[in-house]
C-alpha cells in the first residue's frame, strides 16, 4: 500500500472546510461569503450526506470537534 503524498490532500494549497455528519448548517454560510470563491474556499462534509466518509470514525476525535462541527484548514496545511 502506497503513503498518501501532499498532492493527495483536498486542501491543494486552498481552504478547506471539513464538516462533520451532523454540521451540514456549517457549509451553506461558508459557500455564500463574498470572500470564499475569492479565497478558493472548498467545503466538504463527512457522512452518508456528504462527500467524504469517515470509514473507521475518527474524524471528529482527531480534530477535536463534535459530529456538528467544522474545521477550517489553511492553505499551507
Amino acid at each position: 500500500m502506497s503513503s498518501p503524498k501532499a498532492s493527495d490532500s483536498p486542501h491543494n494549497g486552498q481552504w478547506v472546510l471539513f464538516a462533520g455528519p451532523g454540521g451540514g448548517t456549517w457549509l451553506e454560510p461558508a459557500g455564500r461569503m463574498n470572500s470564499a470563491s475569492a479565497l478558493g474556499l472548498q467545503c466538504y462534509q463527512f457522512g452518508p450526506k456528504g462527500e467524504l466518509r469517515d470509514i473507521e470514525n475518527r474524524w471528529s476525535s482527531a480534530y477535536g470537534v463534535t459530529e456538528d462541527g467544522a474545521v477550517l484548514i489553511r492553505p499551507d496545511g
